[in-house]
């Protein structure tokens, strides 16, 4: 039998427990966070792609666009949207913390990438578990 520590997934439920933020992504979201739109279009934009076709796709796959962007400065921070309707999830899986790390320095370490790659963040405890079938 398998086991794995951080986001598990199977056929019937899938879960997740990460220290990190919740952005709720809605109509407005793109004009009022207009800064960091631009930041990440630059980050993860698609040869030849348009700032407004970056935007679109954005409003469709806000995930896909979260974990582009974060993987440019930590590939250990995730990303996680269960529904269309739930918030963007962005954080760490507390077992990332280091074995010789406390839990005030990993949340200083993620709250000082996290507030560089979207500007000032406030961390919080999240999980969520939901039934596929």
């Amino acid at each position: 039998m398998k086991v794995r520590a951080g986001f598990v997934s199977n056929s019937s439920s899938s879960s997740f427990c990460i220290l990190g933020i919740d952005e709720y992504i809605h109509d407005k979201y793109c004009e009022e966070n207009e800064d960091l739109m631009k930041k990440m279009y630059e980050k993860v934009k698609d040869e030849n792609e348009s700032f407004e076709d970056f935007l679109k796709n954005f409003r469709k796959y806000p995930d896909d666009t979260f974990e582009s962007y974060v993987a440019t400065m930590d590939k250990d921070i995730e990303v996680y949207q269960p529904d269309y309707d739930d918030p963007v999830y962005i954080g760490k899986d507390l077992y990332a913390m280091g074995m010789d790390q406390t839990r005030r320095e990993f949340e200083e370490e993620l709250e000082k990438k996290l507030t560089e790659l979207l500007g000032p963040v406030s961390l919080s405890v999240y999980s969520k578990s939901w039934y596929n079938g």
